[in-house]
């Protein structure tokens, strides 16, 4: 797909919001607005489970949680992480 698609790094972004969210901005080739920074801040009405959480800003703790299952994984993830 080339670049039709845009590669995130999920933890980049939890750990430098605003440098990884202005990337995506340009390459959308859209404008930035100062709100897109602080997304918990938009007082918009919000009818999902995800209220709360929307609320809270960017969660930054999630990333390494795989980490307290990784024995009962059994090396299953190791094929992903070769270069071919």
């Amino acid at each position: 797909f080339g670049k039709d698609i845009y590669e995130l790094d999920y933890e980049a972004l939890t750990l430098n919001p605003q440098a990884e969210i202005t990337k995506i901005i340009g390459y959308l080739d859209l404008n930035i607005e100062e709100g897109v920074f602080s997304p918990q801040s938009n007082n918009r009405f919000v009818s999902t489970a995800s209220e709360k959480q929307i609320r809270q800003g960017i969660y930054t703790g999630s990333s390494d949680n795989w980490e307290k299952y990784q024995f009962h994984l059994d090396n299953i993830f190791d094929a992903l992480n070769r270069t071919t």
